[in-house]
């Protein structure tokens, strides 16, 4: 099993709030609740993840540091 980390900017809005990884270009999803968002984003990223890896793809490392970061498990089976 594999751990990747991945930065995660969470910012509120009109709407709730807003949450993407800059590591995945596109990957941002929006949640009523803080914890929503965050729920949304992991498992925005779990989908990304497993593209790279299913199609042989390097993952994108952390390419800044921010104050938040989401550390995840995954085992390609």
């Amino acid at each position: 099993m594999e751990t990747y980390r991945f930065s995660v900017i969470v910012e509120q809005n009109d709407l709730g709030f807003q949450a993407h990884c800059p590591e995945f270009e596109g990957c941002s999803v929006q949640g009523d609740t803080y914890d929503e968002a965050i729920e949304r984003i992991k498992e925005t990223i779990m989908v990304r993840l497993e593209e790279k890896l299913q199609a042989g793809e390097d993952v994108p490392q952390i390419n800044a540091p921010y104050p938040m970061s989401l550390t995840i498990k995954y085992s390609l089976n």
